[in-house]
């Protein structure tokens, strides 16, 4: 998620809690991470990833 996410300990409920209010109770925060999200998300695509498991496939079966 890089920037476009908050992190939290996850077994730490109190934490969570501040994360959720923290995002709940600020609306320009909502705003960057949506904006930061759209972003991140052009980052990616499916022939990227087709691409990518091509050339780990054949990769992996070069050490066979």
């Amino acid at each position: 998620a890089g920037n476009a996410a908050l992190y939290f300990d996850p077994y730490n409920i109190e934490n969570i809690k501040d994360v959720i209010d923290k995002v709940i109770s600020n609306h320009e925060l909502q705003e960057d991470l949506i904006q930061k999200g759209f972003k991140r998300y052009k980052m990616f695509n499916w022939m990227k990833t087709v691409e990518l498991t091509q050339k780990e496939i054949a990769r992996v079966a070069q050490e066979i």
